[in-house]
């Protein structure tokens, strides 16, 4: 048997690359496993050029490394030659190759290599400044458990290092907590600070206007890592009734009242790094709103894009700005949100209207 394939030390779940192996026998056992979980158990029969083409393991194994981010993801080969004597079976067999890599979960297509990628960039999209102001809250996700640290600078010229709080992970991977007013010091007013994990680096800008941010949205981005969107324009929501009546009696009765409530929102002006990054939350498969109660953030309802207008160009004047509909999740649309500092119905922690 042999394997004219392999696999690199580690691989993103999106370009695992196929496994062809070439065997005179009569066929091959083959097993994957991913974190020691069996997702595939299947005896492959070489075609008419005596090969065995195992293809699409990415779609087999993105769902299973998803659940976990980083897994390792094992493909064992077993040659086996099948011979039949009066009327008895008889299997042996003959070859045997496994092969292991690190896989990571990851739902885009990245031109650099797992390895590097993950060597010298944080798990998101983003690959340029983030835009962020003080009060909103700000993680980074990156593979590894180096001790990351925070340059941060002052509008007086002066700068300071922080250490940042983890606040998420396990041996694989870290979350780490870089929220702004994490950095801020007496007297000064903190300007931007440049986050640093091994070789990789992030650096954030703030808007020193502290502008109002409704809604705020907490996603799943291309790496299985929950991010937050703030958006800065106009938020806007149009419920939609469908009455359903009959006459009971003599009276005529809405014997059902379905209600859609549409929320339209609006990101604001975009630098062109931040506007590639917010396609990751059009993308995302899981978003929910992001409320905060007395300073503290707390999780909201599950919601669904619906409609996204996204285009800009690369006109000297133009700036990238979306708008785009959701909806709650949940068939029931009859929500009650309770009274909070903000915009209204905007659940967020600015004191604009109070």
């Amino acid at each position: 048997m042999t394997v004219t394939s392999s696999f690199p030390s580690m691989v993103f779940s999106s370009s695992v690359p196929a496994v062809t192996v070439a065997t005179d026998e009569t066929r091959v056992h083959v097993v994957i496993t991913v974190a020691a979980e069996k997702v595939y158990d299947e005896y492959l029969y070489p075609n008419g050029g005596g090969k065995v083409e195992i293809e699409d393991l990415s779609d087999m194994v993105s769902a299973y490394v998803r659940r976990s981010l980083v897994a390792e993801l094992k493909v064992e080969l077993q040659e086996e030659r099948v011979t039949e004597a009066d009327g008895t079976e008889s299997v042996g067999k003959v070859d045997y190759v496994a092969m292991t890599t690190q896989a990571v979960y990851c739902a885009a297509i990245v031109e650099d290599g797992a390895e590097h990628f993950c060597y010298y960039n944080f798990l998101t999209l983003l690959q340029g400044k983030r835009e962020t102001s003080l009060g909103r809250l700000e993680y980074l996700h990156y593979i590894g458990t180096e001790e990351a640290y925070v340059a941060a600078s002052y509008t007086d010229g002066s700068m300071e290092n922080f250490t940042p709080e983890k606040v998420g992970g396990n041996d694989d991977y870290s979350t780490i907590d870089v929220s702004p007013a994490k950095f801020t010091a007496e007297g000064k007013t903190l300007m931007s600070f440049r986050v640093y994990a091994g070789r990789r680096e992030q650096e954030f800008v703030l808007d020193l206007d502290n502008p109002d941010v409704a809604p705020v949205l907490l996603f799943m981005n291309s790496f299985g890592c929950q991010e937050i969107a703030y958006c800065l324009g106009t938020h806007t929501v149009s419920p939609e009734f469908k009455f359903s009546a009959a006459y009971v009696g003599t009276n005529k009765r809405n014997y059902d009242v379905e209600e859609v409530r549409t929320f339209k929102a609006d990101t604001g002006v975009l630098t062109y790094p931040m506007a590639f990054w917010m396609n990751d939350l059009f993308r995302s498969d899981e978003v929910q709103l992001l409320n905060f109660v007395d300073g503290e953030p707390v999780p909201g309802k599950m919601v669904v894009i619906t409609d996204v207008k996204a285009e800009y160009d690369n006109n000297h004047d133009t700036l990238p700005r979306f708008t785009f509909s959701y909806e709650y999740a949940q068939r029931n649309h009859n929500v009650l949100d309770a009274p909070r500092a903000g915009r209204i119905f905007d659940n967020t922690f600015d004191n604009t209207f109070n």
